[in-house]
């Protein structure tokens, strides 16, 4: 009979698993980094947009609501956020079926540019535009073309006095 033997477990290449491991875990932590940095950029890319975007927004609802809007161009300078806004306002020139032109139709372009700084990337430049109607100034185009043409053109109604709400309803 032969007697038991106990056999010993061989480990030569106990070595090179560990570093098979060691690279694999470096390469999974590597690619996790960048993906980690891939999301930081975008996600400070689109804050950067929907900051722009929201003054665009507000630049255009502050100009529309103007009781007397400049025709022109105008712009602000730099402000805290690193954006610099442009705004234009033109006339359209539009008539009616009767051939007479309708003075109280506006289109309002805002250009945003946010400044990215040095060493941040490009700047970002967001447009939006708008058309405003101010019905008042159809109404008395329109009330001047019916009395005829012999009167005189009427007054501007964006420059008249505001009429107090007496009506007690909200708005």
């Amino acid at each position: 009979m032969r007697g038991a033997t106990s056999q010993v477990p061989v480990s030569g290449f106990v070595l090179l698993e560990v570093v098979l491991a060691l690279a694999l875990f470096a390469s999974v932590a590597t690619a996790m980094t960048v993906a980690m940095n891939q999301l930081a950029v975008s996600t400070t890319s689109a804050r950067r947009e929907s900051i722009l975007l929201r003054r665009l927004q507000s630049e255009i609802a502050e100009t529309a609501h103007q009781l007397r809007l400049e025709l022109g161009n105008s712009s602000e300078p730099e402000d805290a956020m690193g954006i610099i806004v442009e705004r234009e306002v033109s006339r359209l020139k539009v008539t009616n079926r009767e051939g007479a032109p309708l003075d109280g139709l506006y289109r309002i372009r805002v250009m945003g540019t946010m400044v990215a700084g040095p060493g941040k990337g490009d700047d970002l430049v967001r447009e939006m535009e708008t058309f405003e109607i101010r019905l008042a100034e159809i109404q008395a185009v329109q009330a001047g073309a019916a009395a005829g043409a012999n009167q005189a053109p009427p007054a501007d109604p964006s420059t008249a006095p505001l009429k107090p709400n007496r009506g007690g309803g909200s708005l």
